[in-house]
């Protein structure tokens, strides 16, 4: 209703990001609801509805995120096809625009542009049948909790869907955060281990406790497999 009303006073004009949503075409096979503008509207509606499953401390944040999550698609969207290859990533350039004119809120701002810049990375990972690998990698760069009910709001964000509907997408992100926990994924090789080792401390130790992450990150949760691994054991 409040975009409603910006739209049709004319006050949208001074947001030219959601302004530019209007009119802006879309493939009607995937979007039946019509322009991205229709379909922002109806986002907005879903995450409202799903925003009690999200952390207190982020549903601005995930709010603002649904509201700005399509932003670069009339600048990266393709006619006749209506394809809009890039515009999450181009998306997060504009929404860090929108939101400094709005909020000093420095980590309301970071989060807000990282929603807008992987809200397609759920899908995409689950499309590929991704490696838990790739789930952990996302999941350290924004909560998965938080990242499935967007893409829930998103997905259901068309003519013919309900936020009622199963989403695999969702499940998949919800199972993994299960796993994962709210925090991001902890190194388990530390500084310490290397210099028990007889190392000295020095700056090469990023790049080896950079690769003891990675590997941790594939799997290997051991913290003497790890060090075998590196050839440092």
């Amino acid at each position: 209703m409040g975009l409603t009303f910006m739209r049709n006073s004319g006050w949208i004009k001074h947001f030219p990001e959601l302004e530019s949503l209007i009119d802006c075409p879309q493939n009607p096979e995937w979007h039946p609801e019509g322009d991205v503008w229709n379909h922002t509207l109806m986002v907005i509606d879903n995450a409202a509805s799903l925003k009690h499953n999200v952390p207190e401390e982020l549903r601005m944040a995930y709010m603002l995120g649904a509201l700005l999550h399509d932003i670069g698609k009339p600048a990266t969207t393709v006619l006749p096809e209506c394809t809009a290859h890039g515009h999450a990533e181009h998306g997060a350039k504009l929404a860090i625009d929108f939101m400094t004119r709005i909020t000093g809120d420095k980590d309301l701002i970071s989060n807000v542009e990282a929603l807008v810049k992987l809200h397609m990375h759920p899908g995409q990972l689950f499309r590929s049948e991704a490696k838990e690998s790739s789930w952990k990698r996302l999941h350290n760069k924004l909560r998965l909790d938080v990242l499935a009910w967007l893409h829930k709001a998103d997905s259901a964000g068309r003519t013919g869907r309900s936020i009622d509907d199963v989403n695999q997408v969702s499940e998949r992100c919800l199972e993994y955060f299960t796993n994962f926990g709210e925090s991001k994924i902890a190194p388990i090789v530390q500084g310490r281990h290397l210099v028990e080792m007889g190392m000295s401390p020095g700056r090469h130790f990023r790049s080896i406790l950079d690769q003891a992450y990675e590997l941790q990150i594939e799997g290997i949760n051991d913290v003497g497999e790890i060090l075998e691994a590196l050839k440092l054991k």
